[in-house]
């Protein structure tokens, strides 16, 4: 077995960290589903490439693993790739495609660098440390009644709702408005009161991040060659996970867990262990525990109850959405409709009792079909099948408990997303996608012994051994992450300066807000959303400023536009585009962008009572 070098093991150990860090900032930061976080973590993830090619290039050791999972990862990354050019909605597929992007980069690195059983076991820990923390404060909103969640993320120093009207106007004189890091706190959603979210606004993302862990702490308690010690240490944080985990009340998360328990009970079978099966009384007294819960604890058994089709308008309207998009596949099967492309093509599909925005199909295998049509979806099922099929390597395992035990727990928390999948969109939070992605790479990585490395893979020899070519590839490798990082500051700076600009509208300053969104519009020419409160700006500038009306008001019909160029599906634009243009007089014309609104949503009560007054006055 070859040895680790010094210099690999400060790789090793600083990729483990840096993963680390990764991964419980995004869990930290609401999911990372606020575009400022996202993009922040967007930069971690390039950093983290960029660390992985330098190990190779100083070690000397450029290799990949030869690996089906790996291919089907290129594979999706090059066909998101290639429908990102033809978007017609090129902020939302980029940024989609930057999350893709970033998960194929840390599955990478994990599966080419973490290949010894304690680099392994490292990232188990730390994973299972956080899982503790977020499980804990999950509880204490559960038994204390918060009515607010707690994260990390960017803020704005200037605040409508905190500050005196003196106060707005001195900050606004000296600073304007910085977009600062440190504690955010975001009010929880009357339907998730007294249920945990941890770091998450909904409950439902803590649940699936809680349960595509606890079976890897489970694995590694019951299976697992550790000391003593340190199994007594695992089996108590797995009981803390999953005590926040049931706190959830997430229906789909109970199930998810459920299943990745019964999927470790069954494959734990498969194994052959000399110290024979007492890894079954502790299964079964997990099982009577989970069904003394579901029987005598009256908030538990009241959810457990509802577990079934019309006894909760959440699942009525999970239904609702199905049927939208199951009609929405029908009309572009075979490629779909492009990355992120679902909520902007759902809305004329959507049930007329439907009212709120349906962002997301709660069912991740039909967004994959709407967003990326039968070719990608078989791209991604091969992946997730190739990890299941690695069930198989646990009877061979004998010789190797810490790959096995590890294996099986991963495979466990496998089971919890496929099942998880059906019922809720946690794939497309960027926070557990990333953690699915990270246990992907365990089972990839635990199913194959590190003394058998060098036979699964490919290690460049002919680069290896040439000064120059090593430096070439360096250096190539290099110029397009640094090209790449640069684009992603560009696209977080841009991102800050609107949120300023955004404050400093929501607080009158209009000058200022334009300036900050102005800046914002140069670094980010794509976002739509950017030319929308511009124009919404000058819109409300127009209203005050008579002397220049009727300019400011053409001006944010222009903005609105720009704004429509680049998402040509945003109906509220449109909404807002017609108003602007009936405020002109120019009725035939807001009542043509009104049809084109009411195509999106032809629901909507506020359009459908504006197109009923204007065709009142064209008649």
């Amino acid at each position: 077995m070859k040895q680790e070098t010094r210099l690999e093991k400060f790789f090793n150990t600083l990729l483990l960290v840096l993963i680390s860090v990764f991964i419980l900032f995004n869990a930290a930061s609401f999911g990372g589903v606020k575009t400022i976080s996202f993009y922040f973590g967007h930069l971690f993830a390039i950093l983290i490439g960029f660390i992985w090619v330098l190990k190779m290039i100083c070690t000397r050791n450029i290799q990949l693993l030869k690996s089906y999972s790996v291919l089907f990862v290129i594979a999706f990354v090059i066909y998101a790739t290639m429908y990102y050019f033809i978007s017609d909605i090129p902020y939302y597929a980029r940024n989609e495609l930057f999350q893709i992007f970033d998960y194929a980069c840390i599955f990478i690195v994990i599966v080419n660098s973490f290949h010894r059983t304690k680099y392994q076991y490292a990232i188990s820990f730390v994973l299972l440390g956080g899982a503790v923390v977020l499980a804990s404060l999950g509880a204490m909103q559960y038994f204390k009644h918060y009515t607010d969640i707690t994260g990390i993320g960017f803020r704005s120093e200037l605040t409508q709702l905190n500050q005196s009207e003196e106060e707005l106007l001195t900050l606004a004189e000296q600073t304007d408005v910085q977009t600062a890091f440190g504690s955010v706190v975001e009010p929880k959603p009357d339907q998730y009161a007294n249920r945990a979210s941890g770091t998450w606004v909904c409950p439902n993302h803590l649940s699936g991040f809680l349960e595509m862990i606890f079976p890897i702490a489970i694995a590694l308690c019951l299976f697992s060659r550790l000391s003593m010690g340190i199994r007594l240490l695992l089996g108590y944080a797995s009981i803390v996970t999953m005590i926040g985990w049931v706190l959830t009340f997430s229906r789909g998360g109970w199930l998810a867990g459920t299943a990745g328990l019964i999927a470790i009970f069954v494959m734990a079978f498969l194994r052959e262990d000399s110290r024979g099966k007492n890894w079954v009384l502790p299964c079964i007294i997990i099982a009577i525990l989970l069904t003394m819960c579901a029987l005598f604890i009256p908030p538990v058994k009241e959810r457990v109850l509802t577990i079934r089709p019309g006894a909760d308008t959440s699942i009525t309207t999970r239904m609702k959405i199905w049927d939208g998009a199951i009609a929405l596949i029908k009309e572009a099967p075979v490629f779909g409709y492009g990355p992120g492309a679902f909520a902007w093509r759902y809305p004329p599909y959507k049930n007329p009792n439907l009212k709120c925005m349906v962002t997301y199909t709660h069912n991740d295998y039909l967004n994959a079909l709407v967003d990326y049509g039968i070719v990608g979806a078989v791209i991604i099922a091969a992946f997730m099948l190739y990890l299941l099929l690695r069930v198989t390597l646990i009877p061979k395992f004998y010789d190797y408990p810490d790959n096995q035990a590890i294996l099986l727990g991963a495979l466990g928390a496998l089971v919890t997303v496929f099942v998880h999948a059906i019922f809720d969109f946690n794939n497309h939070i960027y926070s557990n996608a990333m953690l699915f992605m990270v246990i992907a790479g365990l089972i990839v990585v635990s199913s194959i012994p590190y003394e058998f490395l060098n036979e699964f893979s490919w290690r460049f020899r002919w680069i290896n051994q040439n000064i120059l070519l090593l430096l070439l590839v360096g250096i190539g490798v290099t110029l397009c992450l640094t090209g790449a990082f640069l684009q992603g500051y560009r696209i977080l700076k841009s991102d800050m300066y609107a949120r300023e600009g955004a404050v400093l509208k929501s607080n009158i300053f209009w000058d200022k807000a334009l300036e900050r969104l102005e800046k914002a519009s140069k670094l980010d020419p794509v976002n739509p959303k950017i030319y929308a409160e511009m124009a919404a700006v000058n819109a409300s500038m127009a209203v005050f400023r008579r002397d220049s009306h009727s300019n400011l008001t053409e001006k944010a019909l222009d903005l609105y536009n720009t704004s429509l160029r680049y998402n040509p599906y945003e109906s509220d634009f449109m909404f807002k585009k017609a108003l602007l243009l009936k405020r002109l007089g120019q009725h035939q014309k807001a009542y043509e962008t009104l049809e084109y609104a009411l195509e999106q949503e032809p629901t909507n009560e506020a359009y459908l009572e504006q197109f009923k007054a204007l065709n009142s006055k064209i008649e």
